[in-house]
């Protein structure tokens, strides 16, 4: 059961953690056999083939999905939210390849699986789809049913559960997990855009990417600032000592990735800042202590020049989305 809650909190295969924002030291990635296999087990112990319906609704949150799922939550339409579900496919998932498919009046969400979807696990794929749903209709400004909707598995004996999640346009037994809405749905202004923010999750999200392929320095940095930040303040100083460098090779090395120690620690503090302030249980001092400020005042002087208004009125922004 821990494993499964780990999942639909976004810290298992399809939901991989970025592993420079977490100092756990958890692993990525299980793999999706497993994840599976579990959901399998628990769906047949609990008598419940919707249970990943079910999962979505008591565990799943925008921050689930770390920078994507918080870019998504600052998108300026259902389109652009999909758009960075296209772009960001590798890092969400490796069970399927995801597309955009633009008709006559529609746009079309589809992921063509990598394996059987008997083998990925049905409740895998039903959590996989109601997640995405759940996500556009956080930022939709009003009720959002797909025109039609593809599942997986086979249809199972009481479709109640996944007509009343999904809508009446949900059909089952394909290849592919998929969605259709109309244009009009797809183009129409979200609740509470803020390019800016989304802007900083996608430059971590394609920080994370690039070290799919590069571990670089600036990464590197990423990871030490934030194992180092409930410390205290972090200065170039300790962040290259702790690298086995000197401050000047760090620099240097920063400089030639076009970016610096400051703006580093800049990045990492309002990315991790938003998390903070949904999760309703951290304090605004605690939350201050966690990015090393010193107090709470300094903490509100540098959140005001993020954002331009106080850490409470962004928590309040936050959670009413």
């Amino acid at each position: 059961m821990v494993l499964l809650k780990a999942h639909a909190k976004g810290e298992a295969l399809s939901f991989p953690s970025e592993d420079f924002l977490l100092e756990s030291g958890k692993p990525g990635r299980i793999d999706v056999e497993v994840i599976g296999e579990a959901w399998r087990q628990v769906a047949r112990a609990a008598n419940d083939p919707a249970i990943g319906i079910r999962a979505v609704q008591d565990y799943f949150q925008p921050a689930s999905w770390r920078s994507v799922g918080l870019a998504m939550l600052c998108s300026s339409s259902v389109r652009e939210a999909l758009e960075r579900l296209e772009r960001y496919n590798g890092f969400l998932t490796d069970a399927g390849e995801i597309r955009l498919i633009e008709g006559d009046g529609y746009l079309e969400y589809e992921m063509q699986m990598s394996l059987s979807p008997e083998l990925i696990g049905y409740e895998v794929t039903d959590f996989g789809g109601a997640a995405i749903l759940k996500m556009l209709r956080m930022i939709y400004p009003g009720p959002l049913m797909p025109s039609n909707v593809y599942l997986t598995r086979p249809e199972p004996e009481d479709i109640t559960p996944y007509i009343s999640y999904f809508g009446e346009g949900v059909t089952f037994a394909h290849s592919k997990l998929g969605f259709r809405f109309t244009t009009e749905q797809v183009d129409t202004p979200s609740l509470a855009p803020n390019s800016e923010l989304a802007g900083i999750q996608d430059r971590l999200t394609d920080d994370y990417m690039a070290r799919l392929k590069n571990d670089s320095v600036s990464l590197k940095a990423k990871k030490t600032i934030i194992s180092m930040l409930p410390s205290g303040e972090v200065t170039a100083v300790e962040v290259a000592d702790k690298l086995n460098m000197s401050v000047r090779n760090l620099q240097r090395k920063l400089n030639a990735e076009d970016t610096s120690f400051k703006d580093l620690l800049e990045e990492v503090r309002c990315a991790l800042v938003v998390e903070y302030l949904m999760d309703s249980s951290h304090s605004m001092n605690e939350i201050a202590y966690l990015l090393g400020f010193s107090d709470h005042s300094n903490f509100a002087r540098a959140f005001r020049r993020w954002f331009n208004m106080s850490p409470s009125e962004k928590r309040q922004e936050l959670l009413a989305g």
